[in-house]
């Protein structure tokens, strides 16, 4: 259930709000005309006063939902329409480390490669899951000129013990600093085409078939 939300986050963020708006007003309205007429718009008839409470009932989970859009998942979903806004757009720099030796690095390098940006961490479970099949993907498409780089803030000493458990054949690093990138949600993946311009944004924990779907299509 929470992939599922994770990956519905987009559509979320952009639609939300107005369709629950949307139909809270129908609802309203539906509700209105019902009782129109009766007192307390209680309607004359128990067939529209069956209607009605069925409509009532309805308001309440769709004010919930509402509330939750406008009140708690408002700073959540602000920052997944601000994220979404990059697709189309030049990829911002980012500046990381490699896990294995320290090197500084920055994505701009990577500019002629397809680039999987993988934001992740050792306490996320769907980040753990789908590492796997991001390895799966580097390993099947590196020769096509694929790289995908795991990126994860937290500290070195700890991803390299996870490391040493999972060997991975992605380009592993790490960032204090992830800038732009950073969200307080994980998983989160972004697709980079060979011109170093966003082209996708996945948000939640996704599948091998996900990814290379997102992949080929730029691959060539």
């Amino acid at each position: 259930m929470n992939d599922l939300l994770d990956r519905m986050l987009p559509l979320i963020a952009a639609w939300g709000i107005w369709i629950a708006g949307g139909l809270l007003a129908l609802a309203l309205l539906a509700l209105w005309r019902l009782g129109r007429g009766g007192r307390f718009l209680v309607p004359p008839t128990w067939p529209r006063r069956l209607g009605s409470g069925a409509l009532a009932l309805s308001i309440v989970p769709i004010g919930g939902a509402l509330f939750l859009l406008l009140g708690p998942m408002a700073p959540m979903l602000s920052e997944v329409r601000r994220l979404n806004g990059a697709v189309g757009q030049p990829a911002p720099e980012l500046a990381f480390q490699e896990l294995a030796t320290g090197a500084p690095r920055h994505v701009s390098e990577l500019k002629g490669n397809v680039v999987v940006v993988n934001l992740w961490a050792t306490w996320c479970p769907p980040c753990r899951k789908e590492l796997p099949d991001l390895d799966k993907l580097q390993a099947t498409y590196a020769d096509r000129g694929l790289v995908v780089l795991t990126i994860s803030d937290e500290e070195r000493d700890q991803l390299q013990k996870f490391a040493a458990k999972y060997p991975m054949k992605t380009l592993n690093a790490y960032s204090q600093n992830l800038g732009w990138y950073d969200v307080p949600g994980r998983p989160i993946t972004f697709v980079i085409d060979r011109d170093g311009t966003v082209r996708q944004l996945l948000t939640g924990g996704h599948t091998y078939e996900t990814f290379e779907a997102a992949v080929l299509p730029l691959l060539g």
